[in-house]
């Protein structure tokens, strides 16, 4: 397989495994200030562990279209996007990846937009905009974000997850939890 093809599948499960937000329990109160601010730990539900350094699994991606142009270092992928790995699917009209210049072709970033929507077991997160960084590990919801685990219900302006940490960042929270 040529480094490129690979570069793409490592990019979408990126992508995947970035979509893992545990939000659940975030209030306005504990939210930081700014994005530079330490965040909170929610002590919420993870999708973490279910994707992280799984090799096992296969990753299935489909689009309408896929275009790699190796000279830009970018594969975008558009029309139904939908990649599954496991029990987590995540859905999106079109998504981008953009690589880095060294030789590895690690991923810069990654942006998604129209109808973003992350399903695993019985919690989803949807938006209209994600946004992956991967130097430092963190994906950031925009576009009437929404995080939902059964009956309980997060909402924000913006949901930011940083994978190190396990920890989200929610700007201007709303919470409604009916399973306490």
């Amino acid at each position: 397989m040529k480094p490129h093809c690979m570069a793409v599948i490592t990019c979408v499960l990126a992508v995947v495994i970035a979509a893992r937000v545990p939000v659940f329990g975030q209030s306005n109160a504990s939210a930081p200030k700014t994005a530079a601010a330490e965040p909170q730990s929610t002590g919420g539900p993870s999708f973490k562990k279910s994707l992280k350094g799984d090799n096992n699994t296969p990753l299935i991606i489909t689009s309408s279209t896929l275009l790699a142009d190796n000279k830009k270092r970018t594969a975008e992928f558009n029309g139904a996007v939908k990649a599954v790995k496991g029990n987590v699917t995540f859905y999106a009209d079109n998504m981008v990846v953009f690589y880095t210049e060294n030789k590895s072709q690690q991923i810069d970033h990654i942006n998604a937009k129209g109808n973003i929507r992350l399903i695993q077991d019985n919690k989803t997160i949807t938006s209209e905009q994600a946004v992956y960084y991967g130097a430092n590990e963190r994906v950031i919801f925009t576009g009437r974000p929404v995080a939902k685990e059964g009956k309980n219900i997060v909402t924000g302006t913006k949901i930011e997850y940083f994978f190190d940490t396990d920890v989200s960042y929610v700007e201007n929270s709303r919470v409604h939890l009916e399973d306490k």
